[in-house]
């Protein structure tokens, strides 16, 4: 269905219409700012940094639309209103863990402001539990 093809994307915790280029999946991008798949990728190459892992300290987020367009050329200057920059925003983190034959996880969406974290929603249980609820 057309819902079970977008519902990942879907919160009732946004209230602007931007997406953080920094932060968001090559799926994400594509969804949002309807750009193909080769662009996407690159988008998300170029911010990984030289070991191509997200989180570590060798990333190279982008600065502004101006350093965006400079390493991907292929974006489209137009699309700069739909973006952020900024590290401030919702975020969902998902975090599991395991004890001998115990395992748990918690599921949270954060509002990050300039100097503090908001708990917007919390969820714990199994896996199963929770990718069932936050789908």
């Amino acid at each position: 269905t057309v819902y079970e093809a977008v519902a990942r994307f879907l919160t009732a915790y946004a209230d602007d219409r931007t997406i953080n280029i920094n932060a968001v999946d090559h799926d994400t991008l594509m969804a949002f700012l309807d750009v193909d798949e080769q662009l996407a990728e690159e988008i998300v190459y170029q911010r990984l940094g030289p070991d191509g892992i997200a989180g570590t300290g060798d990333d190279t987020p982008f600065k502004d639309l101006s350093d965006l367009l400079a390493r991907v050329p292929g974006f489209n200057q137009a699309l700069g209103p739909y973006i952020t920059f900024s590290s401030r925003g919702r975020f969902y983190i998902q975090s599991s863990g395991k004890v001998g034959d115990i395992e748990r996880t918690c599921a949270c969406v954060v509002l990050l402001g300039d100097k503090n974290l908001t708990v917007q929603s919390w969820i714990e249980g199994d896996l199963a539990s929770i990718d069932l609820i936050t789908r």
